[in-house]
Formats: structure tokens, sequence, C-alpha cells
């Protein structure tokens, strides 16, 4: 699955905000995916 897709169902664009179903682990391994796909774009 596309990480920004994962993003788009799971995690608020703006702050990061995580539902039930994630844990924390999976929100901030979405974070450093996102930091790394916007120093790269």
């Amino acid at each position: 699955m596309n990480i920004l897709d994962f993003e788009k169902k799971h995690v608020h664009p703006c702050d990061g905000i995580y539902f039930e179903e994630l844990n924390k682990a999976d929100v901030i391994r979405v974070r450093k995916m996102r930091q790394m796909l916007s120093e790269h774009s």
C-alpha cells in the first residue's frame, strides 16, 4: 500500500492525529515517511 494512501485513511494531514486502530509506533513511522517524502520533493 502506498504510504500516502495509508496516511489519507489513517492520519490527519495537519497534525498526525491517529485513530484507535493505529498505535503510536505506526504514527511515528508515518510521520517519518512523510518527512522524508517532503525532503525529497
